[in-house]
């Protein structure tokens, strides 16, 4: 199951870095602003990367979980 979960937090990850990042690149050159706008991509960025760190503290808590089971 821990394997799973690397995988999906790799591919997460890949998504976030091919499908979504050149977007919310391409909008910050075209304007300009101190503040990041809020759009579709940035959002998905967002909440991609709130996914990624909820697998990786399952990952991590699993980890935790094994370790203890075998004491």
């Amino acid at each position: 199951s821990k394997l799973v979960l690397y995988m999906l937090i790799v591919i997460n990850g890949a998504l976030i870095e091919r499908r979504y990042l050149p977007y919310v690149l391409q909008e910050r050159s075209e304007t300009p602003e101190t503040t990041p706008r809020l759009t579709a991509a940035w959002v998905q960025v967002k909440v991609r990367a709130r996914l990624n760190l909820l697998l990786v503290l399952i990952v991590v808590a699993l980890g935790e979980a094994l370790r203890y089971s075998r004491l």
